[in-house]
Parts: structure tokens; sequence; C-alpha cells
């Protein structure tokens, strides 16, 4: 990573692996890690965002999870988890021209009109009559969907195992709300997912309605931690239908319908969204 223009820069993922370890210039962040049983096996600086410097600490992946909550609640810091190899390929950018203009454009961006034209012509009315068919298909075996708590990305999901990846970063972005995050690494805008100001427009929605925030993300995923999910299926649906419009794989991919993934929400603490 480099500076550029005061704004991230995220280069290639060698570039970034070579910094300097620098354990020892974060003596209280450490030692709460240390307190927590958790080891850091690398950290250091990797880029810098106006006056902010970026950090990552590198922990095994099956500490992920905890790591991250321990930053997070007891370190007061704003940190996301990550693939080691997350920029291998050159997936992230930060090209600050496009970043200024997007930190300009999203808190106007009409959501619900937005929303409108991500739906298109689908029928929320006659889903059912979809379902049928791929129950008779799958013959008649649909799994009932059940709130999720728990989030995949420090795990290999797609091996046999599903064990955990040997290595995670913890990206500190402390000083940056959270929704924002996506806009500053210029996620998204490949197949079906939403450009980097539709990401932060939308997640800042999510987290004034739900406590929605950004938990990780993948070249391919990004997982939201929830404190408020809805507790009825009324505002569910609602919620539902935002979600297929902000990632439709998780519907036809995933739930099958709309009102599955209605049902799936209610009370839900964590949600996953993946683009094919």
């Amino acid at each position: 990573m480099k500076e550029e223009g005061g704004f991230l820069q995220i280069l290639s993922y060698p570039q970034i692996k070579n910094n300097h370890k620098e354990l020892q210039n974060m003596p209280e962040i450490m030692k709460i890690l240390s307190d927590a049983g958790i080891e850091v096996s690398e950290s250091g600086r990797c880029g810098r965002i106006k006056d902010l410097e970026i950090r990552f600490y590198a922990v095994a992946g099956e500490d992920c999870i905890r790591a991250w909550k321990t930053l997070s609640e007891k370190a007061d810091r704003t940190v996301i988890a990550v693939p080691e190899n997350i920029n291998e390929g050159n997936i992230i950018s930060g090209n600050s021209g496009e970043i200024e203009k997007d930190l300009r454009s999203y808190p106007a961006l009409d959501l619900q009109k937005w929303l409108q034209e991500r739906w298109g012509a689908y029928d929320f009315e006659n889903e059912e009559d979809d379902l049928e068919e791929i129950m008779e298909e799958a013959g008649g075996e649909v799994p009932e969907p059940q709130p999720c708590h728990h989030f995949t990305i420090p795990y290999k999901i797609l091996s046999e195992t599903g064990q955990a990846h040997e290595k995670m970063w913890l990206l500190d972005f402390t000083g940056i709300p959270r929704h924002e995050i996506p806009l500053y690494m210029q996620y998204g805008g490949w197949n079906a997912c939403p450009y980097p100001d539709e990401q932060a427009a939308v997640l800042k929605h999510w987290h004034e309605k739900y406590g929605a925030g950004l938990f990780g993300l993948t070249h391919d995923t990004l997982e939201l931690y929830v404190k408020n999910p809805p507790a009825d299926y009324e505002h569910a649906h609602i919620l539902a239908k935002e979600q297929m419009a902000y990632c439709d794989d998780i519907v036809f991919q995933g739930t099958m319908t709309v009102e599955r993934l209605a049902r799936v929400l209610i009370s839900s603490s964590s949600w996953y969204f993946w683009w094919d």
C-alpha cells in the first residue's frame, strides 16, 4: 500500500506482506490480545487514509472471531476480518479520485429508487410457485430456514473439513465509519455486486436501522454483525426485500424465496452476502 492524495491505496499483496513487523509499537493492543490468549504473529503499517494510519494484525484463523470481538469491544477499534491473501490479483484498489467522488455521492443516493431498480420485475407475490417447482426437483426436501449466528469468512467453507484458515488479517480502520470501509477500499462493481458508493449507502441504512456493521470481507463475500435484528416477520420481510436487491444470490442460490429469507433474518445476529 502507499499513500496517494491522503487516501488509502492498496497495491499488490506481496508489497503489503513485506512491511516490517512492529508489534512493539502497539503495546496496549498487544496486551489486550495477549490477555485474551490470542497470539499476533505479525503486525505493521499497511497504508494511510487522510491522517489515519491503517494497520494489520495477523492471527490464526481459529482465533479470528475472538480477536475481532476483543479489539472491537475491549479496545474500541474498528477492525474488519480479511483473508491473508485478500489482494492477490488486485481485487481491491484505492483510487483517491474515485474515493473522493463516492464520498460526495453516496449520502445523496435515493435508496428506495435504487431498490426498485434492483428488484426489476421480480414477482414477490407468486414466488412460492417457483419454490414448489424447486421442491419437486429436489424430491420435496428443502431445509427449513434457521436464524444465523456465525461467521464464515475465517473458515474454508468449501473444503470437506471446513477448518479455519491458517492465518487471517484484522485491518484496523479506527476513525472511519464501518459503512464507509468498502468505499475506501473501492469494494464492489463486479457482476451484481453493488458499487462502492452504493455499498456505503446501504450499509449506513442498515446500521441506523438494525445496528449492523461490517465484520469482514473476501473477494466475493461480505459479512455483517447485527445488534438489533428484526424480531417479527413483518419487519424481517421488508429487510429481506432490501437484501435481495443488494445481493440476489442469497435468494436465487440460497433460500430460494424472499419469504424464506425473511424467516432466516428473524433474530439473526449475522448476515451473509455472496456474489457469484
